[in-house]
């Protein structure tokens, strides 16, 4: 494809950045099924949003001019008016929370990879790519997964749905979720002092650190799926989307600090 082309088909091979593409893809992917799976045949609002989570992340697999943009912005409000007028002013605030939601996942991987279309200096680059990934764990870790109830009170809430939820776990998903949790804070504030504050830890690197929000992810996703389904082999996406965040905490890091084109 020329300079001026209005996609660029990723080169296939076994890179850090192309599996951080495809990490993003997988993102993307799991979210649209998702949104599709839960619709029933009336809702034609949840197959449209499905089917712009979809082009938004087929468009950043391509990076198609302005994708990132679209998904941050665009995407939200076009989902924000379409909840309005279908009648559900009342989800239209999730148009809110799908700003950081895929606007950062949507950066991210291009802030790692220095792309030159962002228009900044090395320095603030590489400052912004950390801020962006400290917001990104504390967003899905603690707002979004809700780890720290699990792991402190033993239960969480579905309140998606008509009527809320209660689930109680098990003493070993507890268990592991507090295993979860420690490592998401370890990795959380271990990233921040070496690669944001340049501290040196032994031989720690921040993209170690990364791999530890990335098990906190797995070990998350494990401990809702066998307490809401019994396994988390009943939710095949599950996996993808384990392993799709978890290839971002850990690959963001890794090509942004260390350089690894490998």
């Amino acid at each position: 494809m020329g300079e001026d082309a209005m996609y660029k088909i990723p080169e296939i091979e076994f890179s850090s950045r192309f599996v951080l593409k495809l990490a993003q893809l997988g993102f993307f992917a799991s979210f649209v099924y998702w949104t599709v799976s839960q619709a029933d045949g009336a809702d034609a609002a949840d197959y449209f949003m499905g089917a712009m989570l979809g082009a938004g992340g087929l468009a950043l697999f391509l990076s198609v001019p302005n994708a990132r943009l679209a998904v941050t912005f665009g995407l939200p409000i076009i989902v924000g008016v379409t909840m309005i007028a279908t009648g559900n002013s009342d989800e239209a605030m999730w148009a809110l929370i799908m700003v950081p939601m895929f606007g950062i996942p949507a950066y991210l991987p291009d802030m790692a990879m220095g792309e030159q279309s962002l228009g900044l200096d090395d320095e603030t680059l590489s400052q912004r790519t950390g801020i962006f990934y400290i917001l990104f764990a504390l967003f899905f870790i603690f707002l979004m997964m809700g780890i720290t109830d699990i792991a402190l009170d033993g239960e969480f809430y579905d309140d998606e749905g008509e009527e809320s939820i209660t689930y109680e776990v098990e003493s070993t998903e507890q268990t592991l979720s507090q295993i979860a949790l420690a490592m998401a804070v370890i990795g959380i504030v271990g990233f921040a002092m070496t690669a944001m504050m340049g501290m040196e830890l032994g031989p720690a690197r921040p993209w170690h650190f990364g791999a530890l929000l990335a098990g906190c992810m797995v070990i998350g996703s494990y401990v809702f799926e066998v307490t809401m389904t019994g396994g988390i082999t009943e939710n095949p996406e599950e996996m993808l989307w384990a392993l799709s965040i978890g290839g971002i905490f850990t690959l963001v890091p890794c090509i942004a600090y260390e350089g690894s084109d490998s």
